[in-house]
This record gives structure tokens, C-alpha cells and sequence, in this order.
């Protein structure tokens, strides 16, 4: 069986700087139901994946109690060191670098789940040890090892967002002030990732990540004409390499609306 496939969306909140990540699981995953209106039948179909900040047995029963499926990382990496000193075989995921196996002593949590206790080799030679705890029970666990994986487009996105929409460099003094901006980066990141899907389809920038998009697409040099609060004409410096597939890209757009 192939592993489950999941979709991504930005829901942002605001903590204070020293809150810990465990405690920010039901806030944030009640934002989420919030903006995208979960109804309970959709929660059993739903997967939190979450790492090592949230992976506390707490939020993992909480999550299972609530309806939710998990393939998250534990917590605790003295519990993952001690249960890998009992594995008998393990499974090679990277030659020499990685590997699986499952967890000899069961963990018990709300729902019935499987654990895998997971092995690496750092780049300094030494070994480090996690456990990936999932109610997915008919994968195996190199599939779920996978798809935990998957969270670096995830975090591929956010750096994105930090570089091309500047959310490291703008800090507001009051929290309801960063709120906001945050709120704001949201809406431009959702905006550009739900556009540039068929916006740019079939064109040279069809890849393009946000980055590249605020970067470079966005500051393409021209002249726009407005009467009566419409927009009647849009011009690109002609001796922008970017300028003509661009302009294709925005008569797309505007055709759209």
C-alpha cells in the first residue's frame, strides 16, 4: 500500500518567545478547524503530523481522543535511546545512515497505534535515536518514515515566506500589531500559492517558488492605466528578459477575474 498523501495549509498564530511547542498543539489545531470549518467525519480523515516539540503522550492522546490520526515524533529522546538498545533487527532505510525498526515494547495511547524506533548516523559519527508514533496502521513503516519526511516542503515553504514576504525582518511592538502582520503574511502566502498554480502553468516560471515570484516576477519595471477604480492597461519594460512571459502570465490572471 502506497503512503497516505497530505495537503498543506498556512494557518499562523503568535506566542510568546519562550512558550514551548508542546503547548501550543490545541490552540493552533483549533485555528485550523476553524478556518477550514472540520466536521468530525473529516477529522477521522485527517493526519496530524506532528515532530518532536509536540510529541508529548498528552497531545497525542488528545489528538487521538479528538478524532484526529497522528504520525508524529516522541518527545522524550531518552525513552527512544532506551527502547533502541532492545531492538533486534534493524531495517536499512539509507545505506549506512538510517534505519527502522519497530519499537519492542509497545506504547499505549487513546487509539491503538504502532511505533517505530528510528536510528541515524550524524555527520560527527555519532548515533541519535527517535520514536514515530502513528494510528496509520496498514503502512509499513518505511512508507511512514517517508511520509514523515514529506514535512520538509513544509518547512521549505516557511523559509520562503521568511525570505520573499520578509516575515524575519518585520517586527511590531505589540503583539496585536504582529498578529496582524502575521494574519497579512498568511493571506499573501495562501494568495501566491493558490494562483501560481495556473497562473504561471505553461510558462518558464511554472516552478517558481515564492521566493523567486516577490524576488524577481513582482518588481518587473512597468506602467499601469486605472479609470474609475478599474484597471484598463498594464505595461512591462519591453527589455526585461522576464517582461513577456510574464505579461502572459497576468493576462491569465486578469482574464480570470
Amino acid at each position: 500500500m502506497s503512503a497516505p498523501q497530505y495537503h498543506e495549509n498556512l494557518v499562523s498564530l503568535v506566542y510568546p518567545g519562550n512558550q514551548a511547542s508542546q503547548t501550543c498543539l490545541h490552540p493552533t489545531v483549533a485555528a485550523v478547524e476553524r478556518v477550514l470549518g472540520l466536521t468530525p467525519a473529516q477529522r477521522r480523515r485527517t493526519v496530524l503530523r506532528l515532530d518532536g516539540g509536540f510529541g508529548t503522550d498528552g497531545n497525542f492522546n488528545w489528538a487521538l481522543w479528538h478524532g484526529y490520526h497522528i504520525l508524529g515524533k516522541g518527545y522524550s529522546g531518552k525513552r527512544a535511546k532506551a527502547l533502541a538498545r532492545s531492538v533486534p533487527q534493524w531495517e536499512e532505510l539509507r545505506t549506512g545512515e538510517r534505519w527502522i525498526a519497530p519499537a519492542p515494547t509497545p506504547l499505549h495511547y487513546y487509539r491503538r497505534t504502532q511505533t517505530a524506533v528510528m536510528k541515524w548516523k550524524t555527520d560527527q559519527g555519532a548515533y541519535r535515536h527517535s520514536l514515530l508514533t502513528t494510528s496509520l496502521r496498514d503502512y509499513s513503516l518505511a512508507a511512514l518514515a517517508e511520509a514523515y519526511d514529506d514535512r520538509a516542503a513544509i518547512e521549505a515553504e516557511l523559509k520562503a515566506d521568511k525570505g520573499g514576504l520578509q516575515l524575519h525582518r518585520r517586527r511590531k511592538q505589540r503583539l496585536a500589531a504582529q498578529e496582524a502582520l502575521i494574519l497579512l503574511t498568511d493571506l499573501a502566502h495562501n494568495l501566491l500559492a493558490w494562483s501560481r498554480g495556473w497562473m504561471f502553468q505553461d510558462s518558464p516560471f511554472a516552478q517558481a517558488g515564492i521566493y523567486r515570484i516577490v524576488k524577481e516576477l513582482f518588481p518587473i519595471p512597468g506602467k499601469v492605466m486605472i479609470e474609475e477604480g478599474q484597471l484598463v492597461k498594464l505595461r512591462l519594460k519591453a527589455s526585461h528578459p522576464l517582461a513577456k512571459p510574464m505579461l502572459a502570465c497576468l493576462t491569465r490572471l486578469f482574464d480570470a477575474f
